[in-house]
């Protein structure tokens, strides 16, 4: 009598190791979840800084780029945040939603509102201060690099343009109290002639760190 064949499965309960069970096992229900080859590394911070930067700075862009941008950059400072140059970018990019000269009309939502536009150049201010800080050697016998100083020539060059613009507007509202730029929260307000001289003290440092950016970059590539 001949005997009755034996189904598959039953063969690879029998014989998990054999290569019947090992190709059952690799079943499509069962495949890894990456296949072979595949890369879960994430690309360097550089390269997202870079490519966030062309996002922004591309000739046309709506304002749901610069949200998805702003996003981008509050989860990068959630997981790096002693890293100078996304402060930076965050407040390049927060500065768009007050000045999108380069927005389509079409895509241009309500004016801003008082509120919303002193908010914002808060939000500005304080991640300016923060690049400041994190890039700022701690002694004065610290070198600095050329990136840290170009940190520096553009946070301090821009801080000090707000500042002159806020001071020579007389719109001082969202900077009273302002700790990061040395005005003690006590005083509630900041002066229109205290602020121009912030303003001016950092054009200065701007000016100076960006000579030192230059000089270094071209001693690296000398």
């Amino acid at each position: 009598m001949a005997l009755e064949p034996t189904s598959l499965n039953e063969n690879a309960r029998q014989a998990p190791n054999s290569p019947l069970n090992t190709k059952l096992q690799q079943s499509p229900t069962t495949r890894p979840e990456h296949p072979p080859g595949h890369s879960t590394r994430q690309p360097p911070l550089s390269q997202i800084e870079s490519e966030i930067l062309a996002t922004i700075t591309s000739p046309q862009y709506p304002p749901e780029t610069i949200k998805k941008a702003k996003s981008q950059l509050d989860a990068l400072i959630a997981h790096h945040s002693t890293r100078a140059s996304l402060y930076l970018l965050r407040a390049n990019t927060t500065h768009l939603f007050l000045a999108p000269s380069n927005s389509k009309p079409s895509h241009e939502g309500p004016p801003l509102s008082s509120h919303q536009q002193q908010h914002l150049t808060g939000s500005i201010l304080s991640d300016l201060a923060e690049a400041i800080a994190l890039a700022t050697p701690r002694t004065t016998n610290e070198p600095i690099g050329p990136e840290e100083a170009r940190i520096l020539a553009a946070a301090h060059t821009q801080r000090g343009q707000l500042l002159c613009t806020a001071a020579e507007s007389g719109d001082l509202s969202a900077l009273r109290g302002s700790v990061s730029l040395g005005v003690p929260a006590a005083e509630g307000e900041v002066g229109k002639g205290a602020l121009e001289e912030l303003g001016r003290r950092d054009l200065f440092w701007g000016a100076r760190y960006a000579g030192k950016a230059g000089r270094r970059t071209r001693e690296r590539g000398g």
